[in-house]
């Protein structure tokens, strides 16, 4: 190829096109974020106009309506509300918020619930209302993970109360005495409740009783008191001695529901009605829903009294409800869309659901197609089919409007419509709809199913499709305009500086320019040469430098030709670039859309107009980048640079000063931020230290602690071993023989220990990163962390246990991945040695790392390396001598109460599989949802870059997860907890480092046109700073996170009597306070570990009581003694076993309650109470056994 040298004479400005795919950008790149950007839109412009999620509204609460509560401090308290009713057809509703937990009563059935509580243990770690027991009620369309086991962390419980419930009290009234009863819990001493509601009649105008609270008596007792087997909620009990509910004023906080109040206030409206059956027994209806026509249900009009407005539009609904049910199976049509198919014969249940985004402005048609069952149990003798509907649209305002109901004006086919209405036989094949009955009041039980849009997945994926791509072709024709216009600004500023400097320069120079241009195009475009005209150009005819003016012309078409074929590319590229911080913000939104999709900070994007303000602000970032984008462009055309000025003012001062002054900035050095990082986190960790109660966990190591303090020896209340952890039992015994022996004391050492985590944090940050501000900012998220500061204040061994893991990982970095240092090899040995010896099932996490060294350290280069294999075997001999020692001193023969029949460090593939998986990678109300984006994300890239040792780190995690997975029997969030700082790391880590280099690379490309790396890194430090929820970290400290058991302990040593037993079902919390309990019912029936076999005798292991598991051994107990206190758990619902279930109602009515606090009751029985009365023994027990 022809070799053409530049030219001697300087060159003038090169042509002001942007050639994007030479800097990095490629089409492809172009296209994925024209594409992400364009669904993003489309499906936010669909919720917005199209398919419009159910919103959750504000409640519009009556001005009599009033929050109640107890006069006098407590964490629970139970109201009553009773009334009589005649014989009189009556319905009933009510709605209502309880703070925090509440369950409602109504004649001795809960029909009603909300409790944060696994099991029979308060977790604050479930989501906002996720316990509700009508799901549909629900916060949103999402369904919470499935996360069997729940944990707790430092925030404060979900304001559950935010969400209102609806109840349908019509179907448990009866004529008689009534009973409405509510129990309300609170993780503080101020539980709260507001209910409005009422009883009415069909033909009465207004409610003939009212269940409001400050307006109505509601009684109220801050004890679950029973008179002999009458429990508090029954409807027989006498609550003449209960006080009057102390009135806390109106509500003045919001709270929201996604259900219209008419859907349970409103009459009735509709009639039964049917059609002409088919020779298969089906009968098709078909109605119409338009404007309103004055009309009245069929029959006795005058006593329905319902108001129904004259003609209105479609056009003015907001939302539309309808309720149906039918006899025989059914399926339900509007505008062609089913909304429900029934084949359950249920003529009883009452269907709820909105159908806003099923309805056109116009007329809508409903279509009904019914047909007789398959009779199995003879309901339906008689064959017959029917339907009933009634529906209306509501304003703004929450007013009823445009209702739609079953009556005459329906018509009947027994063919499908559309068949019917093509034969010249229409008029003989459809008819009126026949009038069956007018419904009665009690014979539906109402259940909303939510949006019916929802259930009709092939046209809501068909809707989103449309949008999106829609909203594609939107983004690729805006930007590219975008582009287009932006890039012909910068040439027009542009080429009015080329223009001013030519006039500077010789003519010779340009031509000489253009020459150039055109000889180094042209020696790769010889072949375009005849489409401009010029001829076929061989090297011989190559222009000189004295060629003409006119061939100068055609030079310039030539480079025109050479350029415009990257022009549209640029275009977009210049769009797109410019729409990044608005696709950065809608993208940071999705994100936090799904993060709190179970969390309270939902109810702020499932507003009615959420989805419209979310559309604002990205047309408002959109335009304030535009502007930027501007201003810059204008003030590039200054004859002197911003920065050389600043550059001369700092150099004119220094000049002016004196020689130690200078107004350069100082430079704040890294460890005075590093030090207010670990002073932040150490005053999280210990501030309120000893309010919370101890759980049992922390009970047993307390216990054994303590039995080393006396004996030498792990030695329990029981007497019995607990040889768990050795290391850190022994190391928690040291601390206290120096410090005193507390509580507090105790959860200090394991605060000293989080805050050294942070320390350790951060230089693993700091290797792994090679950036100190990358490693401030993970120390600081971990220094605020809810999972990190709960388990940091807890007297346990997963403190110790993350401690050592991360400091033998960050010795086995440069000890076996990056270099072969025996220093950090020593270090790395002792730290995992003493990590097995802490909890032994980190026996998992060693797997990972045998793999890591193997890899990067192998082949051996001397003798020494050798030598590493005796420390390796040295760690295997220690942790088996330590696991049989276990199992000879902890462990006893497998009792048959036992959960667990073999070891629970075993090969496991049985059983929930992905428990770990979804724990891990989502956690607790989705804490981890953006922590894995961020991780997955970076795995990527660095699988892409084939950086092998951070491969190896992120693979690591996933080794882990899948070893904890097929090992490990029991599913505890616990068990990944020492994992947890290296995966927020990693994810960290990956999230600044393409932040930075999507940020320095963007910049470069446009020129440094916007800061895109501070954009990108701002958006990761906001995600990072709302997905922690610091708020609610920050007002935990008020809450009792876990059950006030010593609170109850203490009552029971200030009042207890010489001769007094104690029966509990709470296991391990009175060994430190009272020494002790008598007697242990297992409050699950099945607990691992907690029953032991000594002597012959079934005892708890723990504090050695005598295991009570049937009526009969508690029978025999109240005969030798003399007064009996029940220390049990707080049971929001009986087990399903009914046998269970019976014995465990005993509990809850014998004696008397002494004391209610939080997640736990105590009751005293005394032997003028009497002796329980003997229960009919079923068999299917082993007695004592």
């Amino acid at each position: 190829m022809l070799k053409i040298s530049p030219p001697l004479t300087p060159s003038p400005p090169q042509p002001s096109v942007i050639n994007f795919k030479q800097k990095g950008l490629s089409p492809s790149w172009i296209v994925g974020l024209v594409i992400t950007l364009g669904i993003l839109l489309g499906t936010l412009c669909c919720s917005i106009w199209d398919q419009v999620p159910t919103p959750t509204s504000p409640v519009i609460w009556s001005s009599e309506a009033q929050w109640i509560g107890s006069a006098e401090p407590t964490y629970r308290f139970y109201a009553r509300r009773s009334f009589n009713l005649g014989a009189t057809e009556v319905g009933g509703w009510l709605r209502l918020s309880a703070d925090n937990d509440f369950i409602l009563y109504v004649n001795n059935l809960v029909v009603a619930r909300e409790v944060s509580s696994y099991g029979q243990i308060p977790r604050n770690s479930l989501g906002l209302g996720s316990q509700l027991s009508d799901p549909y009620q629900n916060l949103n369309d999402s369904r919470p993970y499935s996360l069997r086991v729940r944990d707790w962390v430092q925030w404060s419980y979900p304001k559950d109360w935010k969400l209102t419930n609806y109840v349908d009290l019509t179907p448990y009234l009866h004529p008689g005495k009534n009973v409405i009863a509510l129990e309300v819990q609170k993780s503080q001493t101020n539980p709260r409740a507001i209910v409005e509601g009422a009883i009415y009649t069909p033909s009465s105008d207004s409610p003939i009783i009212n269940l409001t609270t400050g307006e109505t008596p509601w009684h109220i007792s801050t004890l679950a008191e029973n008179q002999e087997q009458l429990r508090w909620f029954d409807r027989e009990f006498n609550d003449l001695n209960w006080l009057e509910a102390a009135v806390l004023g109106q509500p003045t906080q919001t709270t929201y529901s996604r259900v219209s109040q008419h859907l349970f206030k409103q009459p009735l409206l509709g009639n039964w009605i049917t059609g002409n059956q088919s020779d298969r027994g089906e009968v098709w209806l078909k109605g119409t829903w338009e404007g309103v026509r004055e009309t009245r249900r069929r029959g006795d009009a005058e006593t329905r009294r319902i108001n129904i407005p004259t003609k209105i539009s479609f056009t003015q609904r907001q939302r539309a409800f309808i309720r149906f049910a039918g006899q025989g199976n059914y399926s339900l049509l509007i505008n062609g869309s089913l909304v429900n198919h029934d084949d359950t014969g249920d003529n009883r249940l009452l269907h709820l659901y909105e159908v806003t985004s099923l309805l056109r402005r116009d007329t809508n048609t409903l279509t009904v197609r019914l047909s007789r069952p398959i009779e199995t149990d003879g309901k339906n003798n008689s064959g017959l089919v029917g339907f009933y509907l009634d529906g209306w649209s509501e304003t703004e305002t929450g007013d009823a409007i445009a209702p739609i109901v079953t009556d005459g004006n329906w018509i009947t086919s027994t063919q499908p419509f559309e068949e019917a209405g093509g034969r010249r036989q229409e008029l003989e094949l459809v008819k009126l709809a026949t009038f069956l009955r007018q419904p009665h009041l009690q014979e539906f039980k109402r259940q909303f199913e939510g949006n019916a849009a929802l259930g009709n997945y092939p046209k809501y994926l068909w809707h989103q499709l449309l949008w999106s791509l829609g909203g594609i072709f939107f983004v690729l024709i805006g930007t590219w305009s975008l582009g287009k216009f932006l890039l012909e600004k910068r040439q027009e500023s542009e080429g009015r500086r080329q223009e001013a400097g030519g006039r500077r320069q010789e003519a010779v120079s340009i031509k000489r320019f253009f020459d150039y241009q055109v000889m180094k195009v042209g020696s790769f475009l010889l072949p375009s040469w005849e489409g401009l005209g010029v001829g076929s150009a061989p090297y011989s005819l190559l222009p000189t430098y004295k060629t003409g003016t006119n061939v100068i012309t055609h030079y310039s078409l030539l480079i025109t030709h050479y350029l415009k074929r990257d022009r549209i590319w640029d275009s977009l590229a210049v769009g797109i670039i410019l729409l990044l911080p608005g696709t950065l913000f809608l993208v940071g939104i999705g994100l936090l859309k799904h993060r709190y999709g179970e969390a309270e900070l939902a109810l702020q994007f499932a507003q009615p107009q959420s989805n419209l303000l979310i559309l604002l602000a990205f047309l408002i970032i959109v335009a304030l980048t535009l502007l930027w984008s501007f201003i810059r462009l204008q003030r590039r055309q200054k004859a002197v640079p911003r920065k050389k000025i600043h550059h001369l003012v700092m150099n004119l001062g220094s000049s002016l000063l004196p020689a130690p002054y200078s107004l350069l900035p100082l430079k704040l050095s890294h460890w005075w931020v590093f030090a207010s990082i670990i002073i932040v986190g150490f005053g999280l960790r210990v501030y309120r230290l000893g309010f919370v109660d101890l759980d049992p966990d922390a009970n047993v190591s307390l216990d054994c602690v303590r039995g080393i303090l006396r004996t030498g020896a792990p030695i329990s209340t029981s007497g019995i071993w607990y040889t768990r952890g050795p290391f850190y039992h022994y190391a928690l015994a040291l601390w206290l023989r120096l410090v005193g022996d507390s509580d507090v004391n105790a959860a200090l050492f394991s605060v000293l220990l989080g805050t050294a985590t942070l320390v350790v944090i951060y230089f693993l940050a700091k290797e792994i990163s090679g950036k100190v501000w990358i490693a401030l900012l993970i120390t600081a998220v971990l220094a605020i962390d809810p999972w990190e500061i709960w388990y940091s204040r807890n007297i346990r061994f997963y403190q110790i246990t993350q401690f050592l893991y991360l400091l033998g990982f960050w010795a086995f970095l440069p000890g076996f991945i990056t270099s072969r240092k025996p220093p950090y090899q020593a270090i790395c040995f002792v730290s995992l040695t003493l990590m097995l010896l802490t909890q032994e099932v980190t026996i998992t996490l060693l797997p990972a790392l045998a793999i890591g060294a193997l890899y990067f350290y192998l082949p051996f280069r001397s003798a020494y390396d050798w030598k590493l294999l005796l420390p390796c075997c040295l760690m295997a001999f220690i942790y088996v001598y330590d696991g049989i020692f276990v199992m000879i001193k902890c462990l006893t023969e497998v009792a048959g109460l036992s959960s667990l029949t073999t070891n629970y460090l075993k090969l496991y593939l049985a059983g929930d599989i992905t428990f770990f998986t979804t724990d891990f990678l989502v956690g607790f109300n989705r804490m981890k949802i953006i922590y894995t984006v961020f991780f997955l994300a970076g795995f990527l890239y660095f699988l892409l870059r084939r950086n092998k040792v951070n491969i190896f780190l992120y693979s690591l995690i996933l080794i882990d997860i899948i070893f904890l997975t097929i090992v490990v029997f029991f599913e505890g969030s616990r068990y990944t907890y020492p994992l947890y700082p290296l995966f927020v790391l990693l994810s960290i880590y990956s999230a600044c480092h393409l932040a930075e280099q999507l940020g320095e690379k963007l910049t470069k490309i446009s020129d440094n046109l916007l800061p895109f790396k501070a954009i990108a890194i701002s958006s990761i430090l906001v995600l990072l700073l709302l997905n922690i929820e610091p708020i609610r970290v920050l007002s935990s400290y008020q809450d009792s996170i876990a059950a006030r058991h010593i609170q109850v302990t203490e009552y029971i040593k200030a009042h207890k009597q010489p001769g007094d037993v104690v029966i509990s079902n709470v296991p391990s919390v009175h060994s430190n306070v009272l020494g002790g309990a008598d007697y242990f019912i297992p409050h699950r029936m099945s607990f691992f570990d907690a029953a032991y076999w000594r002597d012959g005798e079934l005892v708890d292991r723990w504090e050695g009581g005598i295991i009570v598991t049937n009526a009969d051994q508690l029978r025999e107990i109240l005969a030798q003694n003399h007064r009996v206190w029940l220390h049990l758990l707080y049971v929001p619902q009986l087990p399903k076993d009914i046998e269970i279930a019976k014995f465990h109602d005993i509990l809850e009515t014998l004696g008397e309650p002494v004391l209610e606090t939080f997640g736990t009751t105590l009751r005293l029985w005394s032997s003028e109470d009497g002796i329980l009365p003997r229960l009919v023994n079923q068999g299917k027990d082993l007695g004592s056994y």
